[in-house]
């Protein structure tokens, strides 16, 4: 993996992360409407499920790497 797909991967997972809290937050406030929280949510699960799915290749990478050393 390159340098700079690694550095656009981690700023797509910080900008992904950014935006979960921010939904967080909103649904916190006290002026919540039903139809806006429900869009709210399903993207806010659309992007738990992406950064889950980053950090697994994450992980994966670390795995990998752990073995090639190791071995």
């Amino acid at each position: 993996m390159t340098k700079k797909l690694v550095e656009t991967e981690e700023k797509n997972f910080a900008g992904q992360l950014t935006e979960l809290e921010q939904i967080t937050r909103w649904f916190e406030g006290t002026d919540v409407s039903v139809e806006e929280a429900l869009q709210k949510f399903e993207r806010g699960l659309g992007l738990a499920k992406e950064l889950q799915e980053y950090l697994a290749s994450v992980e994966q990478r670390v795995v990998d790497m752990k073995k090639k050393f190791t071995t």
